[in-house]
C-alpha cells in the first residue's frame, strides 16, 4: 500500500478538519496526522444506489481516498444487511462536535 499516498491523504484530511473547525486540539491534530487509519479499516461498506452495500477492501481502487474522507463507514453488516458497526472520523466524530482534549478548555486550544 502506498505509504506516501496514505500520508498525503491523511495530511489533507487533517487540514480539512482543522480549517473546518472540527479538529482544534494540538494533541488530537498530531494523533490524526500520525495514525494510519487504513490499517484499522481493512474492509468496510458503502451504500449503493440500488439499496445494497458495496464492500471496499484492498483491491478497490478508491479505498485509500475513501478511508481518508471525512465520512462514516459501515464496518459490519448483520444477516439482513443492516448496519451493525461503523467507523467515524473528523467532523462526524461525536455527532459533529469539535474534537478536543478534555483538559484543554473549549476555544482555547486553537
Amino acid at each position: 500500500m502506498g505509504q506516501d499516498r496514505a500520508a498525503d491523504l491523511r495530511e489533507r484530511l487533517v487540514q480539512e478538519l482543522v480549517t473546518g473547525g472540527s479538529l482544534r486540539s494540538p494533541s488530537w491534530v498530531e494523533a490524526f496526522r500520525h495514525v494510519a487509519r487504513h490499517e484499522f479499516l481493512p474492509c468496510f461498506f458503502r451504500p449503493t444506489d440500488a439499496g445494497g452495500w458495496e464492500a471496499i477492501d484492498d483491491h478497490h481502487p478508491e479505498r485509500l481516498d475513501l478511508v481518508y474522507a471525512d465520512a462514516t463507514w459501515v464496518t459490519q453488516l448483520d444477516g439482513d444487511a443492516s448496519r451493525l458497526g461503523a467507523a467515524s472520523v473528523g467532523s462526524v466524530t461525536g455527532g459533529g462536535h469539535v474534537v478536543e482534549h478534555p483538559t484543554e478548555p473549549h476555544g482555547r486550544d486553537a
